[in-house]
């Protein structure tokens, strides 16, 4: 009889230790596949990507380690956000009293509900919403348990802060608004083409040799591209392949028309940009397109 009890103390036991190592197990937390290892079952420590602005009011990735306390994940994240960068050429757009009012994960989907402090926000009231909108969005989905986030601001949808031509519906990780140093002429034309499509004729215009002339202004290059642009938004630009021809350079683009519905791709035909080298890494667009 007294073997049989304690053979039932022994399997009790066994069994405390087995709920205790997966308690403390369930506090690893990944991230790109990554794991977290917590040092206590409620706080873990992890490396991630958070994102702010340089001066060209782009998306820069800053490599930060930050704290998690037991389920705030969001709300660590966005601490970071608000207390800025340590590298002095990159700028937080998030002002300090922006408060998160709800938060829930569900199917890898995060609902947020933030404090009217978002777009009251110098940045935001600037008028570059969607800086504001992606550094949160590039940080928070750095985190496999979370792909899209549906952004309310005081309960409203973020589209009631928005212009009707830039209504929105669930966020994910965009890389276009991400800075990237173009080096090569096929960088140059590509990062060109994204400044033009994401509405930042400015950058756009500054990569262009139109900017060194008094002939031409940003307003009369943000009229004509904005019509390309609106011609060019159903397609997607690929394959983009340099061209040597004596003195001229070239970068030509293959356009394609996707059907997504149908799976069907619709040849949308060619485009040749020159180059204007002005040294072995600097290339400048050259525009209006009528010089070639």
């Amino acid at each position: 009889m007294k073997s049989q009890f304690r053979f039932i103390i022994t399997i009790a036991l066994m069994m405390l230790l087995i709920f205790y190592t997966v308690g403390r197990v369930s506090t690893v937390v990944y991230i790109n596949k990554e794991a977290g290892i917590s040092p206590s079952p409620s706080t873990f420590k992890i490396n991630t990507s958070i994102f702010y602005v340089n001066r060209e009011e782009m998306l820069v990735a800053e490599e930060k380690a930050i704290t998690i306390n037991s389920n705030e994940l969001v709300e660590a994240v966005l601490t970071e956000l608000k207390m800025g960068p340590t590298d002095e050429k990159l700028f937080g757009v998030i002002d300090e009293g922006v408060r998160i009012l709800s938060s829930e994960i569900v199917n890898k989907k995060l609902y947020l509900n933030l404090s009217g402090e978002l777009v009251n926000s110098t940045f935001w009231q600037r008028g570059y919403h969607e800086v504001v909108l992606y550094s949160i969005v590039n940080s928070l989905t750095q985190f496999d348990n979370i792909e899209r986030i549906q952004i309310k601001v005081e309960g409203k949808d973020i589209n009631a802060y928005l212009d009707a031509k830039h209504t929105i519906a669930d966020l994910s990780y965009n890389d276009t608004l991400i800075f990237r140093e173009p080096a090569t002429p096929r960088d140059v034309v590509q990062t060109f083409l994204n400044y033009v499509m994401i509405e930042r004729y400015d950058l756009a215009f500054n990569m262009t040799t139109a900017s060194a002339s008094d002939d031409f202004t940003k307003d009369d290059f943000k009229s004509e591209m904005s019509s390309y642009r609106n011609q060019k938004q159903s397609y997607e630009a690929t394959q983009p392949f340099v061209k040597r021809n004596g003195t001229n350079l070239s970068v030509i683009i293959n356009y394609e028309y996707i059907d997504r519905t149908r799976n069907i791709t619709y040849d949308g035909g060619t485009e040749e940009w020159f180059l204007l080298e002005e040294s072995d890494d600097l290339f400048k667009v050259i525009w209006p397109r009528s010089d070639y």
